[in-house]
């Protein structure tokens, strides 16, 4: 498997295809980071298709190819955000004030992980989106990231301890 770095040098290369590689990598990943903004938005599939356009027309401006995760999930985080603030503008004040609840205990659990992971430190954020919501391995999200499985392993040790403190302290 190609690293990250080694696939968009391809792609600055002239390879467009490549560009796929990272898009099927990360989709789930920046579908994630999206909905930690915007929770189960009719705007989600928007978000999540304009942080790619934007990453692929500005790539060339991305100085160091291996730090692809990290920079797409910042575009996405900022896309979301927008749309976000966007929608605000346009709702009716009474949604605003008042919201309704989801309803759905496990949803709402679902959304505090994903918030959670946000807070994360941003390589963990990434492998832990890359392992468990985009379902590579171990030694996959090593290779993407041109680093040793030992760290990865460890990487995501420290992020689910994280994300357990977290979520203990957000349940009182």
């Amino acid at each position: 498997m190609d690293s990250d770095g080694s696939v968009v040098e391809r792609v600055l290369d002239g390879d467009v295809q490549a560009f796929e590689v990272l898009v099927r990598r990360y989709e789930r990943t920046v579908r994630a980071k999206a909905r930690s903004v915007l929770g189960n938005s009719h705007l989600l599939d928007d978000a999540t298709q304009q942080a790619f356009v934007t990453a692929f027309e500005r790539l060339a401006s991305l100085r160091n190819p291996a730090a692809f995760p990290g920079w797409l999930l910042q575009i996405a985080y900022r896309h979301a955000l927008g749309m976000a603030k966007e929608e605000k503008r346009r709702l009716p004040i009474e949604s605003q004030v008042n919201p309704g609840q989801t309803g759905a205990d496990a949803s709402e659990r679902n959304q505090l992980l994903l918030t959670a992971i946000t807070h994360l430190p941003e390589h963990e954020q990434i492998v832990v989106m890359a392992h468990y919501f985009e379902g590579h391995s171990v030694n996959d999200v090593a290779a993407m990231q041109g680093c040793p499985v030992g760290s990865v392993t460890k990487q995501l040790q420290r992020a689910r301890e994280r994300l357990r403190k977290r979520m203990r302290r957000d349940d009182l």
